[in-house]
């Protein structure tokens, strides 16, 4: 009688693991889980240049960030806090405070997770055909909304930036003709790692 009892309670067990099991998967995807991402200076600093260390100093204070690698030629790998934001405008202006002319480059982002990216400089009446783009392209941008004038949330998964605008936003709203050899940063009025909100 125990081992029938004992059988009964195991079966019982595994068809609960089997059930519950997808719906945690289920919801992980739709958690915060962000990973390391790398952002770009415009100019690149040699590893002896003082202000490297500071940069290091100065980006570890934002709330946002749990911690970030030394200047890296123009790169700096950044790791975010879970469930926090973080906005080129808070990374420009952590740069800004150790020298006033080191600055980001915007459009150099490999996106992954929870992104919001606010675009300006176009005719936000195309906002619902671009909506219609991005979510067209596939698994590199998922569930996005547009949440705002010129605002949009998506899941992104190793989404640059850079060919987002020069091929999809550009395209979309400017037609065929549009010009990708121009600073594509002109159309970015922020951006923010983390979060489904209009900034």
């Amino acid at each position: 009688m125990p081992r029938v009892i004992f059988r009964v309670l195991l079966a019982v067990c595994v068809a609960a693991v089997c059930v519950l099991a997808p719906m945690t998967s289920s919801a992980q995807t739709g958690e915060d889980l962000p990973r390391d991402m790398h952002i770009y200076l415009k100019a690149p600093m040699r590893p002896s240049d003082e202000r490297v260390a500071k940069i290091k100093v100065a980006l570890d204070s934002l709330a946002g960030i749990s911690e970030s690698g030394n200047v890296y030629g123009n790169r700096i790998e950044l790791t975010r806090v879970p469930g926090q934001t973080v906005s080129d405008q808070q990374i420009q202006t952590a740069l800004h405070s150790v020298d006033s002319t080191v600055y980001l480059d915007v459009v150099k982002i490999e996106m992954w997770g929870l992104w919001v990216v606010k675009f300006k400089n176009y005719d936000q009446s195309k906002d619902g055909q671009l909506l219609e783009a991005f979510r067209g392209i596939g698994s590199a941008m998922e569930n996005v909304e547009l949440v705002a004038p010129g605002v949009f949330s998506f899941k992104a998964g190793n989404q640059d930036l850079k060919p987002l605008i020069q091929r999809t936003f550009g395209v979309t709203v400017f037609g065929n003709g549009f010009d990708r050899d121009q600073d594509p940063a002109k159309f970015i009025d922020t951006w923010v790692w983390g979060g489904t909100t209009a900034p």
